[in-house]
This record gives structure tokens, sequence and C-alpha cells, in this order.
């Protein structure tokens, strides 16, 4: 009962919103099993420290350089006077990563240099540099191609900054189909947006703005409006004019280059340990067309390879990755959660990933799934509660409990004690509201008997719907799985995301005011959301009495499970403990009496 939950840390401040790692680049190697790294020029600190986790790194300093980080034990720096000057061992690392514009132009430029510079790679190592701009392109790109047979180049977004994706340089109907369905990255992104509106509304003013919101003060919520739509459309406007111009204009793309020793073999495939992961199961990608993508603002978020059989224009399988190996639970559970589901021959199985291939190289899991096509539900713009989306989602989360009805083989109520105890350890709750929580459990333990587990998804919030070619639906993502999960989790879950993005349409952005205007108080909504939690019950044979305790137990679990993204010191301001908060206050809200009284 409840093993994933069970087995989780739940450290305060482990997975916080952009200290992701960087050097997504490292990912397009042939392979991350390196005894040395050497570095030209001092690469960013999150590059660092991807880079210090697969071998031990020697940064060469130019000049007076002093932008050194000198926390990560695996970082050893050395002072030069001048790159020219540098003296490298011969046969020393398996990655020469030229991190500095004025290495690359050097080595690019200077025949002499680039011959001493490769005697430093293992016979198996690579150089990777990149340039970005016309300049780059003709000094850079263009000596490169005639000096080099063994090299690979990919078309990088976005401009600057960290690489998030990446397309073999000369596949154009790849490039075209990242463009298309913006898995790129456009190079304004829209938390520069963002800065700039904190920078126009301080934040006593937004706390104002909320103020006003509530008080139905229209001039500074319209003032809010106004910008969003502005920055809205600056965004979009920005996007459009890029898309054109790397579609047209190669010389003005960010350009990846590997390069290596005669005889490697560097081609436009897969990475080479991609390959023999696949050819493990008995599956050759060595002529598939290929795409990266490390997006995401957070450590968790997983790389994601696209691979395209050839002649065909979707993708056979995407590739999930971990970035960091203290990850690999997740995706493994991910694994298991799918190949569970293909045993358990559900009535539409053909909505689910299925897993191709997996293993593990460098320490870090990968899980090869086959492609679902589709479109992601946001992009469908029908929220209304008749939608066939909005009904199809909800009965699809209905069909799974009641297909996965069992009866429970352990204590729901001993789990549940458990998680409150970790609960009331990270966010120090009121004795009132602890002893609330344990008398909902309480009440858990007297349906025991009732009560059966269901396979549940985890983490069904519409942006993990899909809206399939077939008409049907399908969840993705399924690493936060539990075979022996709660009945109503899934569904009180699915429901919150869908009233957020009611709220959104509704321009209502505050997550709280969301849920309160929209979850708790929409006379509209309210009989779809009694309807949907009636259903439910009906399909999986659940008592009315268990709906309270396992609506207040969903949100103490989420609570757990976002304070991982959350400083320490800030837990209080934790959007689902809120929430927890916000219903206890507001139980006899119309939507929460009708729930709670038996339906």
């Amino acid at each position: 009962m409840l093993e994933v939950a069970l087995a989780a840390p739940y450290v305060p401040g482990t997975n916080i919103k952009g200290e992701v790692a960087g050097a997504n680049w490292v990912f397009l190697l042939p392979s991350l099993e390196m005894t040395r790294i050497l570095c030209l020029g001092v690469p960013s600190s999150a590059a660092l420290r991807t880079l210090a986790k697969l071998a031990p790194v020697e940064v060469i300093v130019p000049g007076k350089e002093q932008r050194v980080d000198q926390g990560l034990s695996n970082v050893t720096y050395t002072l030069v006077a001048g790159y020219v000057s540098v003296v490298l061992p011969e046969r020393h690392a398996d990655l020469l990563y030229l991190a500095d514009a004025s290495a690359v132009r050097l080595f690019c430029q200077n025949p002499q240099v680039q011959r001493h510079w490769l005697q430093a790679l293992q016979p198996r190592g690579v150089v990777y540099l990149e340039s970005t701009g016309i300049i780059d392109y003709l000094q850079c790109l263009a000596p490169l191609k005639s000096r080099f047979e063994a090299q690979s180049v990919f078309w990088l977004t976005p401009l600057g900054g960290e690489a998030h994706t990446a397309v073999a340089a000369a596949d154009s109907a790849t490039r075209e189909y990242f463009l298309r369905l913006s898995l790129h990255s456009p190079s304004v992104q829209p938390q520069m947006l963002r800065q700039v509106k904190r920078r126009l509304f301080p934040k006593q003013e937004r706390g104002s703005i909320r103020e006003a919101a509530v008080s139905a003060e229209p001039s500074l919520v319209q003032t809010e409006r106004t910008a969003r739509k502005v920055s809205g459309f600056l965004f979009q406007s920005a996007d459009r004019i890029e898309r054109s111009l790397l579609r047209q204009m190669p010389s003005v793309r960010r350009y990846g280059v590997l390069l290596g020793q005669p005889g490697t073999a560097l081609k436009d495939e897969p990475p080479r340990f991609l390959q023999e992961l696949a050819r493990s199961a008995g599956i050759d990608i060595g002529a598939y067309r290929w795409g990266f993508s490390g997006r995401g603002e957070y450590s968790s978020r997983k790389l994601l390879y696209y691979l395209f059989p050839p002649g065909q224009a979707t993708p056979e399988f995407v590739v999930k990755m971990v970035r960091d190996s203290g990850f690999n639970p997740r995706l493994e559970n991910e694994q298991r959660a799918l190949s569970l589901l293909a045993e358990r021959h559900l009535n539409d199985n053909d909505a689910l990933p299925r897993v191709a291939f997996w293993g593990y190289h460098a320490d870090l899991v990968l899980v090869a799934e086959t492609y679902v096509p589709g479109v992601p539900f946001r992009q469908r713009h029908a929220l209304a509660p008749d939608s066939p989306y909005v009904r199809g989602a909800l009965d699809w989360l209905i069909d799974l409990g009641g297909q996965t009805a069992q009866p429970a083989a352990t204590s729901a109520a001993d789990a549940l004690n458990q998680l409150l105890a970790r609960y009331v350890e990270i966010y120090q709750p009121a004795a009132s509201e602890s002893e609330f929580l344990a008398q909902q459990i309480a009440t858990i333990r007297q349906c025991q008997r009732d009560l059966p587990t269901v396979f549940q998804h985890g983490d069904p919030g519409i942006w993990n719907v899909l809206t399939r070619d077939d008409g049907g639906i399908a969840f993705l993502d399924w690493e936060a799985a539990e075979a022996q999960g709660l009945p109503l989790w899934d569904l009180f879950y699915f429901l919150r995301s869908y009233c957020a993005e009611v709220a959104r349409a509704e321009q209502i952005y505050d997550r709280m005011d969301a849920f309160s205007a929209i979850f708790l108080g929409s006379p509209t909504l309210r009989p779809f959301i009694v309807d949907a939690v009636r259903r439910y019950l009906e399909r999986v044979g659940l008592p009315a009495a268990t709906v309270e305790p396992l609506f207040f137990t969903c949100w103490m679990h989420r609570a757990l499970k976002e304070a991982t993204l959350l400083d320490a010191r800030k837990v209080d301001r934790g959007h689902y403990v809120n929430i927890l908060r916000l219903c206890l206050e507001q139980r006899d809200a119309p939507l929460l009496r009708q729930l709670f009284s038996g339906l």
C-alpha cells in the first residue's frame, strides 16, 4: 500500500526551481563513461556540476581569470598565461571542452594548436565546442568542415545560455518537427517577461493587486491583465520572428560541434550508448533520425530523445533519461508501472506508452517508450465540463480505478499515519490541524474492509493528458504511479488542475484564488465535480464515508511531495499545504458540504 509514497524522502529544498543541472550537451556524446575531462575556459557553475559527476575535471584558466567555483571537490584549476602557451599532457582526457569563445577561435583557426590539443585526447576521446551567429559560422565552422572527417554538428536552441534542444544540423525534417511542435526553446523565454513584470509591479503592488481582486476593485487587476496580454504578445511575436530566421538563415543558428581523432566513428546517428542499449533488446536504431530535448527548470525533469524510423514523419520511440542518479527511482518506477499496466490488459491499453527497452548508462537510468500520437490537452482549448476531452479524461481515470480495484492487502491507515508523521515533521502544523488529520485517518481505519486499492497514476494533471489522434485520451508520465494506491486521489488532483485551467481562462492567475473561486466556489462547476466523485464511488465500489478523509489526505500527500521544491525556511508558502488549510477553514463551503455528506 502506497509503496512509492512511503519510500520517498521528502527532503525540502532538494529540487528547487532554477537550480537545474547544466551542460545538457554532454548527453550528445558517444559515451558518458569517462576517466578525465579537460576544460579550456571556465564553464558555468551548473555545467561544472554535471561534468564533475561524470569524471574528474581539470579547468585551464587563462590570464588573471578569477571566476572559479571552488565548491566542487572533483574540479581542479590551472592558471596559465594564455591559451597559446598551454601545455596539455598527451592521451590525458576523454573529453576536451572548449568553454571559452577565444579558445574556440584559436582552435578553429590555428592548425598547430589544433594538433597539439588533440594529442591530449584518448584514442576515442572527443572535442566539444559551440558557435553562434554568422561571424562564428564563417570563422569557426567553415574551417573545421574541411579539416575533420570525424565530426557531428548539431543545431541547438536557444541562441544563448544553456542548450536545451539539439538536432543534427543536416536533419531538416527533425528540425522542422521540433519547430512545428514547439519542442525547441525560443531565445526569448517567458521567464524574462515575468522578470520585467516584477519590475513593473513590485512586491507590495502585486499584493495590492490580489487584494483588489478579492474586493472587486478593477483598476489594478485590469492593469496586471493588460501587462500579461502585452507580455504574451511580445513573447509570441519574438518566437515567430526567431522561427522564421532559424528556417531561412542557417548562419544565424547556434551550433554544437563534436570532433574526434581520425578513425573515430562520429556520425549523425543516435549516441553510441543509446544504440548499444537498444541493441541489447534486439532493436537497431542506427539508421534512425533523432532529436534531443533537455528543457525544464527542475533537476527532476527528464531528458528526452525522439527517435524517428527512416522515412517516418513522427517518432516511434521517446527515450527518457535522468540527469542525476538521485532521480533514478522515479524513472525506474515508471518502467515498472507501464510494464504492470501492459500485463493488466486494460480496456484501453493502446492509450498507454509501452516500454520498448530500458537500462543504465553511467549509473543513469534510461527508458524507451512507444510514442503515442496526439495533441496536448491544453492545446484543445475546450474547457467546458461537457467537452468530450474533459469528459474523456474523467472517464479514463474512473475506468482505471474500476478496472484495477482490489481488496487491500495492508492497512491504508498505517501507511497514512506514516505520511502524517512526516507531514508534521516538515510543516509543524497547529495541534488542531494534526489532530483533525489523525481523525480522518481513523475514519479510514474504520472503513478499511470496504476500502480497495487502485492502480494510481500519481500525477494526472492536465499537462500529462494527451488527446489522441483516434479521439481517445492518454495519460503520460507514470513515474509517480502506485500499483497499490488509494482511490479518489487521482480524481481530486485532476479536478484541481482542470479548475486551475478554467481559472486561467477567466484571467484568475493566482493559484490560491483560482482554487477558492473555481474549485470551491463555482456554482457552475459544483454539479460537475459532485457527479464525477459520485460516478467514481459507484464504479470502484467505495463507501461515501471515505470521501472526506481521502480528500484531506490527498492534499497532505501533495504537500509532502511539494516540500522538495520548497526552501526549508519557506515550506509554509507551499501551494498544497495552503489548499489543505483553506479547505479546513471552509469545510462549510457548499461543494465540500455536499461531498462530505454522502453526496
